[in-house]
């Protein structure tokens, strides 16, 4: 009888094993979904970014097109503080100043695009000339794209990229 006793007792995890299994897996548990919530956001921010910068590129080669399709003319957004983005409502014919400028609260005049994927976020997309003091320089223009921030709420993004049109 004392020997079915002594196995009886020998055989279970006691209760303080137990519970200390359970906090070992929870915080495993919680440093993994940390991490893999890290990672997603990490993941859109580097989607939006790269909308973004197609965005740029988008704007940058509208406005090549332009400057193409009049070689003669005043090179756009050459006013002191002029800005604008560039529109074009297909492929096939050449960009033009865009007619919808938006302006908030006195601020440079913008183009909205909305975001890519399932983002709710929009794109203001900004044109302006940086320098073209010496007329024998082709001018550069900064291409500009800001968007709300994943990674710190409240805040923007932005990417400034400048651009010299030959």
């Amino acid at each position: 009888m004392l020997k079915l006793l002594k196995t009886l007792k020998e055989r279970g995890d006691t209760i303080v094993e137990v519970l200390f299994a359970v906090v070992v897996i929870g915080i495993v548990l919680t440093g993994a979904y940390s991490v893999v919530t890290h990672s997603i956001i990490d993941e859109q921010d580097a989607q939006e970014h790269s909308y973004a910068l197609g965005l740029i590129q988008s704007q940058i080669e509208q406005l090549r097109a332009y400057m193409i399709s009049n070689p003669s003319g005043t090179p756009p957004f050459s006013q002191t503080n002029q800005t604008g983005c560039m529109y074009s409502s297909t492929t096939t014919t050449p960009a033009t100043l865009s007619p919808e400028l938006n302006t908030v609260n006195g601020a440079s005049p913008y183009c909205m695009v909305q975001g890519n994927l399932a983002s709710n976020y929009q794109y203001s997309l900004n044109i302006k000339l940086a320098s073209s003091s010496n007329p024998n320089i082709s001018p550069i223009y900064q291409v500009s794209a800001k968007w709300p921030s994943l990674l710190t709420g409240g805040s923007t993004d932005q990417i400034i990229i400048p651009y010299r049109i030959n």
